[in-house]
């Protein structure tokens, strides 16, 4: 027995397509939230906008070690919050605002209207 007559049985659900969907949107905006919930790392969204910074530039303005500054753009770029371009001999990070826009309307999505419960 396949996990899909499981579902079909249990809730009458013969395309998991769009319930697989929403579980890994769902496992994305997770990880957007763990991303932005940590106050380092919304401090580099903040240096990062509308400037570029390197992460040298972003280690010594907040006082924190290169390597835990690494860290924090590491989970910056992998969730797509800041983009990465080459400059010479530096890299240069800048916060993706479109990026956010999409997280905000996501966050939105998922509230009640006013006036309902």
């Amino acid at each position: 027995m396949t996990i899909s007559d499981i579902y079909e049985i249990a809730f009458g659900v013969t395309d998991l397509e769009p319930l697989l969907a929403d579980e890994q949107g769902d496992a994305e905006l997770d990880e957007l939230i763990r991303a932005l919930s940590n106050a380092t790392r919304r401090t580099i969204l903040h240096l990062c906008h509308p400037t570029e910074s390197s992460a040298g530039d972003i280690a010594a303005t907040i006082d924190l070690a290169p390597a835990s500054v690494s860290e924090h753009l590491k989970a910056l770029r992998k969730t797509r919050l800041v983009d990465l371009q080459r400059n010479g001999n530096h890299w240069l990070y800048t916060t993706n605002t479109e990026r956010l826009t999409q997280v905000l309307a996501a966050l939105t999505n998922d509230l009640p209207d006013q006036g309902k419960t």
